[in-house]
């Protein structure tokens, strides 16, 4: 039998399919990591996330699937499933909903519930069996900082009782932004909380520093070594900057996320006002949800049969206004041949039986005329970024229009020859392919404007991001190394993603990323042409209109001619592609739609 020890605790362990696990159980505390299969797919950034920050990510998904750690507390043997971090950037999410009611047997892969990011909304899945005992948090409970538990598992149904009130002590689990910004008579900095390098870490240790006061740092560097619950890991900075002030000693253990770590200012002469720096250990606050309940006047009902014999009046008081009601002429006694009196009215209103009454729809004057709609985390997440895009990028603008009768033909004869493999490509398949393709031969479009580096970073792949509308927003699943896919790849790998996108089933290295993006708004079949905003720090976006018919003077002098065209617009960063530089570009994504076949001639010309 295998053994597995850690400071004089030793455990025996037995192979299962969900990989190593405990044959008995100490009565004590005592994480414990499910060994599973993990991808190792490359992430890369989006909106501005950094590569070492997409790494970290990876390190973590790939060594701690789910949280799980196993008590001795009076209780019966439990496992507190605490909230993942789903996406590098997540500091909190919400529950959207509950796949897996309270008492429910789970199977490893099933679906537990849906968590809202500051992406997207994410599924969720267990990475072991057992029953679902307790949900600590709600459909819709907002603000859940990483590590929080969220739910409760036991391995045996009969054991669910026990957690009917079950409660955790959430000053446990109150954990800090990860770099807070202070502002309190220092200059300007950033104070580093200490990280959550795994989903189960409550507390660690600083093994070693590997950068010391006044030394220049670049995000992306190693910061220092941190030992986890699972394993030692580098901590690599996500600031560029000066490092001030070492506030957390090498050899330092128990502590505990959130705790201030150190501080980086900008400027190299203000690492002296930082000698007797006293950190800001400011929590973030949970907003509670507010629900508002509307209730509505009711409707007049007021309208009645009518024939051909009908009187109509309207009838008025001085407190009410009555619509225009009518009134069976002959079955309706009046005083006077040409006047009804209110209290005439009145009278045939009361005998007229219910059946014969026909509600209409008024709009009272206290009546809400608007209803506000909650912005949810991603809503909110695509408003600062787009709006910062806007704010900040110098946009410039580059149209062309591309025939589009050959690539139509192609398209026409690939689809009858893939027919029995069941895939079809579409024009926007042939857009990413001559996307890619041009960003080879014009690399400066492939780029990021890094300002605090102050470079311009080339990249060397061309990973091209494609615009997808999902209930929840939108969202830019990635086609890695499109330069080197060919159609039927590009083809089946996009409605893959999308397929994946309209039921959030997106794994963060399938949307985080991309270094040039694809808007298509011409499948919709209303829109002629458009202009994209920039996903930052990518330097272009390329907004795709429909195509249409139209009459153009014919070569051979014989009249005129019907052509299909396109129109394209290319949004441009001036910091980093020159309006000429944009031109060549266009005029190689030109050449390889109207020529489609080049395309398949060389996958990376020059």
């Amino acid at each position: 039998m295998p053994k597995i020890s850690s400071r004089n605790i030793s455990l025996s362990l037995r192979c299962s399919r969900n990989g190593l696990q405990l044959t008995s159980v100490p009565r004590i505390a005592l994480p414990i990591t499910f060994i599973r299969a993990a991808s190792t797919s490359r992430l890369t950034p989006l909106f501005g996330i950094s590569n070492h920050c997409i790494n970290r990510f990876q390190q973590i998904q790939n060594n701690n699937k789910q949280s799980y750690r196993l008590y001795s507390s009076g209780l019966p043997e439990h496992r507190m499933i605490q909230m993942p971090a789903l996406s590098p950037t997540m500091e909190h999410g919400t529950i959207v909903k509950w796949h897996k009611a309270e008492g429910d047997e789970v199977e490893e892969g099933d679906l537990i519930c849906e968590i809202e990011t500051d992406k997207s909304v994410m599924a969720f899945e267990a990475s072991e069996e057992g029953v679902l005992a307790k949900i600590l948090a709600p459909d819709g409970t907002k603000g859940i900082k990483i590590g929080k538990p969220i739910c409760v598992f036991v391995d045996k149904k009969e054991d669910c009782a026990a957690f009917a009130n079950f409660k955790v002590d959430d000053a446990k689990y109150e954990t800090t932004i990860e770099a807070s910004r202070t502002t309190e008579n220092y200059p300007e900095h950033v104070q580093l909380g200490f990280p959550a390098l795994s989903p189960s870490m409550k507390t660690g240790k600083l093994v070693k520093w590997h950068k010391q006061v006044g030394d220049k740092i670049i995000e992306g560097d190693l910061l220092c070594e941190i030992e986890t619950d699972k394993s030692v890991m580098a901590f690599e900075s996500i600031e560029d900057g000066f490092l001030a002030k070492i506030i957390i000693l090498e050899g330092t253990q128990n502590i505990k996320i959130g705790e201030p770590l150190c501080v980086i200012c900008e400027n190299k002469d203000d690492i002296s006002a930082f000698s007797n720096y006293v950190p800001n250990k400011a929590t973030t606050k949970v907003h509670p949800t507010v629900t508002t309940t509307v209730t509505r006047p009711p409707v007049l009902a007021t309208a009645f049969h009518t024939s051909s014999e009908t009187i109509t009046s309207s009838v008025a008081s001085s407190k009410t206004s009555i619509p225009p009601i009518s009134l069976h002429f002959k079955s309706t006694t009046f005083t006077a041949p040409f006047r009804v009196m209110k209290s005439e009215a009145n009278h045939a209103i009361s005998t007229i039986s219910i059946p014969n009454i026909r509600k209409l729809s008024t709009n009272p004057p206290n009546e809400p005329k608007y209803k506000d709609i909650p912005l949810t985390t991603m809503r909110e997440t695509i408003a600062k970024r787009l709006s910062f895009s806007k704010q900040t990028i110098p946009h410039y603008y580059l149209t062309s229009e591309i025939k589009m009768d050959e690539l139509l033909k192609m398209r026409t004869k690939l689809n009858a020859d893939l027919k029995d493999q069941g895939v079809k490509v579409s024009i926007n398949d042939f857009v990413v392919k001559a996307c890619a393709l041009a960003c080879m031969n014009v690399p400066e479009v492939n780029s990021f404007f890094m300002e605090k580096e102050k470079v311009i970073r080339q990249n060397l792949t061309v990973d091209i991001s494609v615009a997808v509308k999902t209930e929840t927003g939108l969202i830019t699943p990635i086609v890695h190394n499109a330069d080197v896919k060919n159609l039927t790849e590009i083809s089946t790998e996009i409605k893959q993603l999308a397929e994946k996108a309209h039921k959030n089933k997106l794994k963060p290295n399938e949307y985080m990323g991309g270094t040039f993006t694809v808007s298509n708004l011409g499948m919709f079949g209303s829109i002629h042409h458009f202009t994209a905003i920039i996903n930052p720090p990518q330097s272009c976006i390329l907004a795709v209109g429909g195509s249409e018919r139209k009459a153009v003077p014919d070569d051979d002098g014989n009249g005129f001619k019907a052509i299909t065209t396109m129109l394209v617009t290319m949004s441009c960063d001036h910091r980093v592609v020159d309006g000429a530089v944009g031109a060549v570009w266009l005029r190689h994504f030109k050449e390889y739609m109207e020529k489609p076949e080049t395309m398949l001639l060389d996958s990376k010309k020059k």
